[in-house]
């Protein structure tokens, strides 16, 4: 059984990270939506019946609750909290991988990048996020999923704290860009999607 160790804020006032006592997603992550897409996971459908919780993100040892603005966190914690140590999860749905495609060699400059194919240059960016990038967001109860890339256009997916954050959306996102154009090809963009 799960057991909530730390409870953290986190840079988006409207979602809570609860780090509990053992690794329960063994790679990647699972997101909820609503408690349609919970399937046969005990906890995810506990946690939906808490009043104003909108969304549920599960990686390695946390679980990120993100509640809608008119409720306050005072009807939420304590439950929540109560709902992740008595309720086992089970986790049937797809975990999303950390990382998607094979291991590629890091390109020499942006030329020997862009000549790269597709499924290689995702397994590049992926390795930089994986390095650089995802760790920090999980330390503040959220991911980053890649969605795809069209020509230069990376099209990515916020999860858990971050996915309703407004520094998401503006300032980690251009960071991450920075990093990708710096590190990669200058020619590259992102979207949240």
């Amino acid at each position: 059984m799960l057991t909530v160790v730390n409870i953290e804020p986190t840079p988006n006032p409207n979602a809570i990270k609860f780090v509990v006592n053992q690794p329960f997603v063994p790679s990647g992550s699972v997101t909820y939506g609503g408690p349609a897409e919970t399937g046969v996971d005990p906890l995810g459908a506990a946690l939906f019946r808490i009043r104003g919780v909108q969304s549920v993100y599960y990686m390695h040892d946390f679980v990120t609750v993100t509640k809608s603005d008119e409720v306050p966190w005072e009807d939420i914690v304590e439950e929540a909290e109560s709902t992740i140590s008595s309720t086992a999860p089970v986790i049937d749905v797809p975990v999303q991988p950390a990382a998607a495609g094979p291991a590629a060699p890091a390109p020499a400059d942006a030329a020997e990048f862009e000549k790269l194919p597709p499924d290689e240059r995702l397994a590049v960016i992926n390795r930089l996020l994986d390095e650089e990038i995802r760790s920090y967001l999980a330390g503040d109860g959220g991911g980053l999923q890649v969605l795809g890339l069209d020509g230069n256009l990376l099209r990515v997916h916020y999860e858990g704290a971050c996915g309703s954050c407004p520094t998401s959306t503006a300032g980690t996102l251009r960071a991450i860009e920075s990093l990708l154009r710096e590190r990669l090809s200058g020619n590259l963009a992102l979207v949240a999607e």
